[in-house]
Order: C-alpha cells, then sequence, then structure tokens
C-alpha cells in the first residue's frame, strides 16, 4: 500500500511510534523484547501507551526506556468500544504523532491498532502505519472482521508475532502474504536457565508429589475452568497429583468455585501473580497450557527454555512453539480427556519427560533469540517505509 512518507537518507535515525493500550501481559512483554532488541541502532523510538489496563510491570518499564531516550505519552485509551471516549484518545494520539514525528506509526493490538491507525491517516505527513494484532480480532464474530478489513486499507505493514497468527491474517483476506512480515518474540533463555527441581521445591516449601503447573491471567482467554478439569481427570487417575495455578485476574471467584464445586480445593492451589515465575517452573513436572488462544505462548516458551515439558492446547501462537516433535503434546481444544492422557504420560514418564523437556531448550535458543528479532523487525519496519534493509553497525541514538 502507499503512503505519503517521504523516505529521509539512510543515515538519518528512523523515528518509530509504538502505541500501546494493553500495558499488561504478554503485549507489554513484546515491548520489552522490542527494546532490548532495538537498543543501539540508528532509531528514535516513542511509545504512547493506555493506563487503564497497566499492570505492576508499566512504572519499571517506562523509567527503562527514559533512560534510554525514548519519549513517552500517556493516552486515555479504554478496552471498551466508548465512542466519545475513543475519539478523544484519537485526537490525543493525532497530537502525539505531530510532535513526535514518527516515520512509523506501529500499532499493538486491536484498540491501540484502531486508534493509532485512525490518527495516522488523519495526518497531512502520514508516517508509514505498521500493526501488530497480537491475537486478531476478526475471529470473535463478523464486526471484529469488517473492521479490521476497513482498517487494513490503511496499513502499510502487518507484523504478526506467530507463524499461525500470520497465516490468519492472509486467510481473513487482510492483506496479501507480501504484507505480512514474521517477528518472533525474544526469550531470554539466559534468565530462563534449568533450575534443580528439588532445590525449586525446598524453596518454596512443596513435597515431592506430582506437579502441573499453569501461569497466566485468570481470564476467559487462558481457559482456567478446563484447567481445573483437566487436573480433575488426572488426579482420578493419579491421586497424588498437585496442581498450581499462578495469576490473578477477573475469574478468581469463579476458579475458587469451580474447585471447591469438584472437591478439589485439596488437589489445586491458587498463587498469586509472581513477577519472578522461575522457581515455580523450576519446582513443576508439567506445565499445561489450556489457552483459547494466543499471539504467542510465552509462558510455553520460558518452560520450555527451563527444560519443563509443556501440554498445550493446540491454538495460534502456541501452536508455533509446540512445532515439529513438540506436536504430540498438544490436544485440541475441550479434550480434557486427552490432555490429562498427556500429562499422566510425562508424570509417568521421568525419561520422556526429561528428554522432551532438554530439546525444548534447544529449539528456543535456536528460534527466538533476540538477534533474530533485531533483524526481522528492522526487515519489517524498512519494507513499510520502502526503504532497503542495510544491516548497520548499532549505534546510540538520542531522542
Amino acid at each position: 500500500m502507499s503512503n505519503n512518507h517521504s523516505s529521509s537518507a539512510i543515515s538519518n535515525p528512523l523515528r518509530v511510534l509504538h502505541v500501546l493500550e494493553a500495558t499488561l501481559g504478554g503485549t507489554l512483554r513484546y515491548m520489552e523484547n522490542i527494546v532490548e532488541a532495538m537498543e543501539g541502532l540508528n532509531l528514535v523510538s516513542g511509545f504512547a501507551y493506555g493506563t487503564a489496563r497497566a499492570d505492576s510491570r508499566l512504572k519499571p518499564f517506562l523509567e527503562c526506556i527514559s533512560s534510554l531516550g525514548w519519549s513517552s505519552y500517556p493516552v486515555g485509551m479504554t478496552r471498551q468500544v466508548e465512542p466519545l471516549h475513543d475519539l478523544q484518545a484519537c485526537l490525543r494520539l493525532r497530537q502525539v504523532i505531530a510532535h513526535f514525528a514518527p516515520d512509523i506509526i506501529h500499532c499493538h493490538s486491536s484498540k491501540a491498532g484502531a486508534l493509532g491507525r485512525v490518527a495516522a491517516f488523519l495526518q497531512r505527513n502520514r508516517p508509514a502505519r505498521v500493526y501488530s494484532p497480537h491475537a486478531l480480532a476478526a475471529p470473535l464474530g463478523s464486526i471484529y472482521l469488517k473492521i479490521e478489513k476497513l482498517l487494513s486499507k490503511s496499513t502499510d505493514r502487518f507484523v504478526a508475532v506467530s507463524d499461525s497468527e500470520r497465516q490468519e491474517i492472509i486467510n481473513f483476506s487482510l492483506a496479501r502474504e507480501s504484507s505480512v512480515s514474521l517477528v518472533y518474540p525474544s526469550v531470554d533463555s539466559g534468565y530462563f536457565q534449568p533450575m534443580s527441581r528439588d532445590v525449586a521445591r525446598q524453596v518454596l516449601g512443596f513435597g515431592s508429589t506430582p506437579l502441573v503447573l499453569a501461569i497466566g491471567r485468570l481470564t476467559t482467554q487462558k481457559d482456567p475452568v478446563s484447567f481445573l478439569k483437566i487436573i480433575k481427570n488426572v488426579y482420578d487417575q493419579q491421586p497424588d497429583v498437585r496442581a498450581i495455578w499462578v495469576g490473578s485476574g477477573e475469574g478468581e471467584r469463579e476458579f475458587h468455585n469451580q474447585a471447591r464445586a469438584a472437591n478439589m480445593e485439596h488437589v489445586v492451589r491458587l498463587v498469586p501473580w509472581q513477577h519472578d515465575v522461575r522457581t515455580y517452573i523450576a519446582a513443576a513436572d508439567v506445565l499445561l497450557s489450556t489457552s483459547r488462544f494466543e499471539s504467542f505462548g510465552y509462558v510455553t516458551a520460558e518452560a520450555l527454555a527451563m527444560t519443563r515439558p509443556v501440554v498445550a492446547s493446540d491454538v495460534t501462537g502456541t501452536r508455533d512453539i509446540m512445532s515439529d516433535s513438540f506436536t504430540e503434546w498438544l490436544y485440541p481444544q475441550n479434550r480434557a480427556d486427552l490432555a490429562a492422557d498427556l500429562v499422566l504420560r510425562l508424570l509417568r514418564d521421568p525419561v520422556a519427560s526429561v528428554a522432551v523437556g532438554n530439546l525444548g531448550r534447544c529449539e528456543v535458543e535456536r528460534r527466538f533469540s533476540t538477534e533474530r528479532m533485531r533483524d526481522s523487525l528492522m526487515q519489517a519496519y524498512h519494507s513499510a517505509i520502502g526503504r532497503p534493509y542495510v544491516e548497520l553497525r548499532p549505534q546510540i541514538v538520542a531522542a
């Protein structure tokens, strides 16, 4: 697609403004990845962000990017559709774009994607518009698909965070294959190092019984109800099993009610959100992911990096991590019986469990490096503005 952006000399810093409404969970994690990948490159970066859905990581994130010379702009964005409020947010974004004067505006997730692309379209000197859905809204209903198709006409490049998300964008006819870049997140395999299971359990005060772990917000997307069903099936066949869900959210009351109704309160434990989940991952025998959809399954990749085997629902994002030899550990959604069988196989076969975990770490190190993300994202940006990408030595550029 064409835009009114005029290419500047290749030696000039590329100005990129990121827009994000949901400053929590995986979308904020992806922004953290971008900051790490882009550090030292010939870029001037800005961040327009919402605060309504921020988690505790936003403040240190803002402090980090400020120290790196990024410009930050709070914008009153909300998840809900509120016409007057959304109009005010769009006008605020127009002001931000005029002030920062980006070459590229990179919008993340559906709400920021809509507001950011509309605000950019209304500019006289339009920046190139890049959009990362982070789990496409189109499958949720025809109205969402219509909105996405309308906005796709004002999009110069899509950036998918997984190959299955990339294929969804193409299958919904939102963009040609040549207009969709794949930029996998990075996973810090140095930070997520293997740790002793026994030491981790000693630190947490756990016993030696088989342990199944889930990590995530208690939301419909993560499907904690399915987690409880699967654990109930496992428990019926192996009564010494125990399970932990690390996280919090609006589904917390329902989680407790469902566990109580199934008489599973002595089997399943809910742990509040932890800033550092590595000790919990190390203590587990199996990580279980029950998500209904993902843009990219960070927790799945992090568990594999720590050599812990994973059983996961076969959904967009997660299946990209659990590819090739890992596909046998994927199960169709709503098949709690099959998921339980897969968990039991790993609990009862320590040799297979160790082999899956060791292979997982090798794959994460190979496929999800910071260097690979940096190169893919810069290729996408240069494609968006029609400028050939020439890899340059990293250099510090102040805003």
